[in-house]
């Protein structure tokens, strides 16, 4: 199973809808998650049948901010647990490795939400005892190694996720290609490149997975 998670910053944007297809065909995901759609359901119901997928479950954005979208093939069997205005939740039937759970996330953006946010984590690992996978934007970042900047991150909100991480029993599924996945630039030497997005899983499915 191919699972692809992108933070896509607005669908409504010019290139998005065509970076979509372009990743839809580049990797064929059984499931994709997309966060910050800044869009309604009605709008990815069309993007679910332009990219060729059997089911969608979209959050509607809120103001200006947020919403969500699953969007899975039949041959996945998928199906919703639960889902809130930050994650949305899969339960996976896999025929040889039996269910397993996929949290799809959106972490809040603000440091003042960020302790709100490590809670959510731990409520989201209790939620089930399954196998857990969870993946997307995050919002946070583990450790200095995760930002490359002129300004070193606050300790105390690395410290805090990282312990939340820890309580969840969660580890970091292995990183392929170039580490920051946000960046934010105002030209040299001001450009800041931040590793906000990731895939991490409890042992249990990385037995399921071992890579």
């Amino acid at each position: 199973m191919i699972v692809l998670s992108w933070n896509c910053r607005g669908l409504s944007h010019p290139n998005a809808i065509p970076n979509l297809r372009g990743l839809a065909h580049g990797y064929k995901p059984d499931v994709m998650f997309l966060s910050e759609t800044l869009s309604h359901s009605r709008s990815l119901e069309a993007v679910r049948v332009l990219l060729g997928f059997d089911s969608c479950l979209a959050i509607d954005v809120e103001g200006r901010s947020g919403g969500l979208a699953v969007l899975w093939k039949a041959s996945s069997k998928c199906k919703v647990e639960n889902y809130s205005r930050n994650f949305i939740n899969l339960i996976i039937e896999d025929d040889t490795r039996g269910e397993w759970r996929l949290s799809c996330y959106y972490g809040y953006p603000e440091w003042s939400r960020r302790r709100n946010a490590w809670q959510m984590l731990k409520e989201l690992r209790d939620m089930s005892q399954l196998p857990w996978c969870i993946i997307g934007d995050f919002n946070d970042l583990l450790s200095q190694d995760d930002k490359k900047g002129i300004h070193p991150h606050p300790n105390w909100l690395c410290s805090g996720f990282r312990q939340a991480v820890n309580d969840c029993d969660l580890s970091d599924i292995h990183l392929q290609g170039y580490p920051y996945t946000w960046v934010k630039s105002r030209g040299e030497p001001h450009m800041v490149e931040e590793r906000l997005d990731r895939a991490m899983a409890t042992p249990e499915w990385l037995q399921l997975f071992p890579h």
